[in-house]
């Protein structure tokens, strides 16, 4: 009777640690997920730094792995193969990839206002597209369907103008190879001003009413069906720290400076990135990552007319709000 009463007494005992939370559970293991990103490190995913180093992530469970280019595969086909839960790419590569029978979803957009444009040199006089006409266009590979969309919609004929597929290198713009060359305008215009001293004339295709998705979020159909929980905290946690990374510029700066190496290790540089890319996120006309069925609508349009969509599809398949809305109600 004694040992049973001692027993008792030993369950209560238990019981009551247990419920007071002496007793520590077990602690739940963090998801562990992957981010592709379209570049190299640097300010341009200040937002996914930020939810890293501040813990936004770790506050949703989540042990998150962010992965700079190898410029071998494009975060589009990383997806598409399911070796990674999350990337960043532009919106026209999600769109043409689906074409190609990919079941890619877009769950965000960042560059509301796509930063890729043309620039020519100051003394060329060619300051708007219909300058184009008659001249050596260097296009890099990003560049074919937003040249394409901007002659269209100006009713310029294609054949008019030389169209020159080129790298990344600007050089040739500086020795007259090229008029005209296609450039991020928050990153590759330092070089050719601060950096080289050459004043230049920017065009940016939005100011003819054609204006892709940039840097947008996105998965996998299936991993939207299998686990929408993660997706929305992911997300979640990313739209955090791109806010703050809009209102804490300096901090911004600093906490992406523990993923950068190489070209990108430089403050003034990544502080120019910074100022010309903070309008084409903060636009002021939605919220951080809202989307436009109208836009998605008018980019799938375009693209198709161009020939880059391979088998058509339902432009609405391409992204969808379900997560965006959860988290702003």
């Amino acid at each position: 009777m004694k040992k049973k009463l001692i027993g008792l007494i030993s369950i209560g005992l238990m019981m009551a640690l247990s419920i007071s939370g002496c007793i520590e559970e077990e602690p739940v293991e963090s998801q562990e997920i992957t981010v592709k990103l379209k570049w190299l490190h640097c300010v341009q995913f200040a937002g996914l730094y930020i939810a890293n180093e501040k813990g936004y992530y770790a506050d949703e469970n989540l042990n998150v792995t962010i992965e700079e280019t190898d410029f071998t595969n494009e975060p589009v086909d990383v997806i598409a193969e399911g070796k990674a839960e999350f990337g960043v790419d532009d919106g026209d590569r999600i769109l043409v990839k689906m074409g190609e029978g990919a079941p890619l979803k877009t769950i965000a957009v960042i560059f509301k206002t796509s930063p890729l444009g043309y620039v020519s040199l100051k003394d060329s006089n060619i300051t708007i597209p219909t300058d184009f006409i008659g001249k050596n266009i260097g296009l890099t590979p990003d560049a074919h369907a937003m040249h394409s969309a901007v002659v269209k919609k100006l009713g310029m004929d294609p054949g008019s103008m030389t169209v020159i597929n080129a790298t990344y290198d600007y050089t040739p713009l500086i020795t007259g190879e090229y008029d005209v060359f296609t450039v991020y305008v928050t990153d590759e215009t330092y070089h050719i001003t601060e950096e080289e001293g050459h004043e230049l004339n920017v065009i940016l295709p939005s100011d003819y009413d054609v204006s892709f998705y940039a840097d947008s979020i996105f998965t996998s159909g299936e991993i939207i069906e299998n686990d929408p929980e993660l997706v929305e905290k992911f997300l979640r946690a990313t739209l955090k720290g791109w806010q703050y990374a809009l209102e804490n510029k300096e901090e911004a700066l600093d906490i992406t400076e523990k993923y950068e190496t190489g070209r990108y290790a430089n403050g003034e540089y990544e502080e120019y990135i910074y100022d010309h890319q903070f309008p084409l996120i903060h636009t002021g006309e939605s919220s951080v990552g809202w989307m436009s069925s109208e836009r998605w609508q008018e980019m799938y349009d375009m693209l198709n007319d161009y020939g880059e969509i391979e088998t058509g599809f339902d432009a609405s398949q391409a992204y969808t709000m379900q997560f965006l809305e959860s988290i702003y109600s």
